[in-house]
């Protein structure tokens, strides 16, 4: 018997987000809305709480998210990489090699940007936080959003 997924799809200044819940987590964000291949969130608490922490975030009200998450899939690699992400604090940045020697893997910067494209939490894992060496690196929901959120918090962070 598969597990029940639920979504929900909204309009954000970065385009359309769907977060994806299990009824009790936050599984996945997409960006672009949802395939139809779930089910109807709208009456799911987590992801209700999901669209208003994501808001408050894109408004500039809000620097840390508080929702339950649980990965559905990556390697132990990965997720120790998604978990170091998670530290980098709010309008500031990392580069995949500092990443790299965090989680004690200094010669893995490769496998961490790629870790960084694997992850189905953006927005409350802040891949869009890690950035190359010589330059801004990639973000899977495009550069212009990676701009966005690091110019967002940029300002944000310049006003408190």
């Amino acid at each position: 018997m598969s597990a029940k997924y639920y979504s929900l799809t909204f309009d954000t200044p970065i385009g359309k987000l769907c977060p994806v819940s299990d009824g009790k987590y936050i599984t996945e964000i997409l960006f672009g809305g949802c395939p139809g291949c779930f089910e109807n969130g709208e009456s799911v608490l987590v992801l209700q709480n999901a669209k208003t922490q994501i808001n408050e975030y894109l408004a500039g009200k809000r620097i840390a998210f508080d929702l339950p998450i649980r990965f559905i899939s990556g390697t132990p690699f990965q997720k120790d990489v998604w978990n170091a992400i998670k530290s980098i604090p709010y309008g500031q940045t990392a580069s995949y090699g500092s990443l790299a020697i965090n989680i004690n893997r200094p010669r893995a910067y490769r496998a961490v940007g790629t870790a960084c494209s694997a992850n189905t939490l953006p927005l409350i894992i802040p891949c869009h936080r890690v950035v190359a060496s010589r330059g801004e690196g990639g973000f899977t929901g495009g550069m212009h959003i990676k701009r966005f959120l690091l110019s967002l918090e940029e300002k944000y962070l310049n006003l408190k």
